[in-house]
């Protein structure tokens, strides 16, 4: 019942008046009226907007990066590889009147002997070798076998007192260094080697400074005297005064313990393993300002050293050493020493860290220093004395890293002194110089020199170098660290520089911020400035603009903004944003393409129709 009556009320219903649209469209077609451009211009504008807008979004999506002087790296790269950087060095050789020997062609000899030793470098600067030539007339002089009329004239005197005098005391050394400073051939890079005349043997000593001197015999020939002249000056040329110029200068500058920033930080800790019966302690303040600080003003030149201290408790090791019936006493194996330091030892002191952050906080990334550790490790009472087979020192070092040295010491006083609470009691001025010993050949052996400054080289006791004494490294030793590292960060600076050029040309889009370039333009300066300087003797000056030119290389390139995971390709920005633009944009060409398809269809029927009506009239 109810259907039927649902039925029959609609079929009662009157059909609407109102015509559609589509029939509108065909009335206004058949009556002739063209299309209405109206909702056709809506559409196309609307879709020109959004196209007009396409290129200031994608405006927006680009990230910043400044341009790089990539021709002025490639330049500098080709230069560098095709004349890697040596700084000059120049020997004299002072030839006493009485030592009858042909100068002719001698410093070509001599200077073919050292570069023997340090082996051709291709497009380096080659050792300036001056000979000079003394007697009582006066002195003549030749540089690379050229005359010059304008010679520096020693004194013939001192030379003759010498000459008599005991040729091993020290005092000569100083003697003539002092006479090589008055005729202006001293200086950084500038070696001196003084032959003289006495003796029934062939003697050599390298000084503390940047002097030598020879002693030839007096029965010995002319000829032999120049070869042998020749053979020592070869050898003090390429074994100590121009050391670091050698085709291997890179790789040994790289091995320096020091950070890109040309800082070391200098970590020493007490350690006492057992201070249950009492525990040392020392005055690091006056350690450092006794024996210390002459060692790293001598340094200066080639590093920022810095220091600190700590004194530590209960450090036990996981070694066991052993016992030897014969000496009484306990040893570690060399097999032992990789194992001896226990990785539970709170040895870094977090400064590094917090120069990180410091350095953060204004907008850079610090470097951060080397840090160096040097543990002066006290045994407990049960395993001592504690020595290290085959060592005189009973200590060790450890490559990049530091080292450790073994102190057996004994409390003085009596537990009845102190029944209940262990006591503090200080490490001596002979400790204390024995440890600052030990530091200074550790750490000439870390940076790549013999860990003894005085020792005799090759086992020929007719050559023999003196001490440096408390400064701990020579003048001349000084000049090689400089050689070796200015070549190294030369190196290093122009390599990461290509690596941060590579790098931004294969990731177009990979953001990098403004201070960035100006760190490479600055990094770039700094190489030119370096290579600039090396034709002159201001060894100073090229070592400070090589460590800034690798520093801030290192830095623009390790900076956080400079990575790979902040690289955004095209393709990643497709796959970000068509979700978002395709719905739209696919409504919208559909809305112009009906648009287009209305008007187009309205035109031919409305031309269909004035067609048929005007055939009728």
């Amino acid at each position: 019942m109810l259907s039927r009556y649902f039925s029959s009320t609609a079929s009662e219903t009157p059909p609407s008046t109102h015509p559609s649209s589509k029939d509108l469209e065909v009335d206004f077609a058949k009556c002739g009226k063209p299309p209405n451009t109206k909702r056709l211009a809506v559409a196309i504008s609307s879709f020109l907007l959004v196209i007009a807008g396409f290129p200031v979004w994608w405006r927006t999506t680009e990230i910043n990066r400044p341009a790089l002087p990539t021709d002025r790296i490639h330049q500098l790269r080709a230069q560098i590889a095709s004349h890697p950087i040596r700084l000059p060095v120049e020997f004299s050789i002072i030839i006493g009147g009485e030592v009858p020997v042909d100068v002719s062609g001698l410093c070509q000899a001599i200077r073919e002997a050292g570069l023997k030793k340090l082996g051709r470098t291709p497009g380096s600067i080659l050792p300036v070798v001056r000979v000079i030539r003394v007697d009582a007339s006066g002195c003549s002089c030749t540089q690379n076998d050229e005359v010059l009329h304008d010679c520096p004239c020693p004194n013939e005197s001192l030379l003759s007192d010498l000459a008599v005098g005991d040729f091993l005391e020290p005092q000569i050394g100083g003697a003539l260094y002092e006479e090589a400073e008055r005729l202006s051939l001293g200086g950084h890079g500038k070696s001196t080697m003084f032959v003289l005349q006495g003796g029934e043997n062939v003697k050599v000593r390298v000084g503390a400074k940047r002097s030598s001197w020879m002693a030839v015999p007096i029965n010995m020939s002319p000829q032999s005297k120049r070869e042998k002249i020749v053979q020592v000056a070869g050898m003090l040329l390429g074994d100590f005064f121009a050391d670091g110029n050698g085709i291997s200068a890179e790789s040994e500058g790289d091995k320096l313990p020091v950070s890109a920033a040309s800082e070391v930080l200098l970590s020493f800790s007490l350690c006492n393993s057992d201070p249950s019966e009492g525990y040392w302690q020392w005055d690091f303040d006056r350690f450092e300002r006794e024996w210390l600080s002459e060692v790293i003003d001598r340094l200066s030149p080639v590093l920022g050293a810095e220091t600190e201290s700590q004194v530590l408790y209960h450090t036990k090791t996981d070694v066991l050493p052993r016992h030897s019936k014969s000496s009484n006493s306990f040893f570690l194996a060399e097999e032992d020493l990789p194992f001896f330091v226990n990785n539970e030892w709170q040895l870094d002191s977090g400064r590094t860290v917090a120069n990180n952050k410091e350095s953060k906080s204004k907008g850079s990334r610090s470097l951060g220093p080397h840090v160096l550790h040097w543990m002066i490790f006290i045994p407990p009472p049960s395993f001592r004395p504690l020595k290290i087979l085959q060592s005189s020192t009973n200590a060790y070092s450890i490559p990049s890293w530091g080292g450790v040295m073994i102190l057996n010491k004994n409390c003085t006083s009596s537990q009845e002194d102190y029944p209940k609470t262990p006591r503090a009691q200080p490490l001596s001025d002979n400790d204390l110089a024995n440890v600052a010993s030990i530091f200074v050949a550790q750490f000439r052996g870390l940076l790549g020199l013999h860990e003894t400054s005085g020792a005799d080289i090759q086992g020929n006791e007719d050559v023999a170098v003196q001490s440096a004494g408390s400064a701990g490294f020579s003048e001349w030793e000084i000049d090689v660290l400089i050689r070796r590292k200015v070549a190294s960060d030369v190196a290093a600076a122009i390599h990461s520089l290509s690596a941060l050029d590579r790098l931004i040309a294969e990731l177009p889009n990979l953001e990098m911020p403004d201070f960035i370039g100006h760190q490479v333009e600055e990094s770039l300066t700094a190489i030119e400035m370096t290579l600039a300087a090396a034709y002159s003797f201001n060894y100073v000056s090229c070592a400070k603009t090589a460590a800034t030119a690798r520093q801030l290389a290192e830095e623009a390139f390790s900076h956080p903004s400079i990575l790979a995971q902040l690289n955004f390709p095209d393709q990643h920005k497709v796959a970000m944003y068509l979700p978002f633009f395709m719905p739209v944009g696919t409504a919208l060409l559909a809305i112009v393409g009906a648009e287009v398809k209305r008007f187009f269809k309205r035109k031919r029927a409305a031309a269909k129709w004035k067609d048929s009506h005007v055939k009728v009239e």
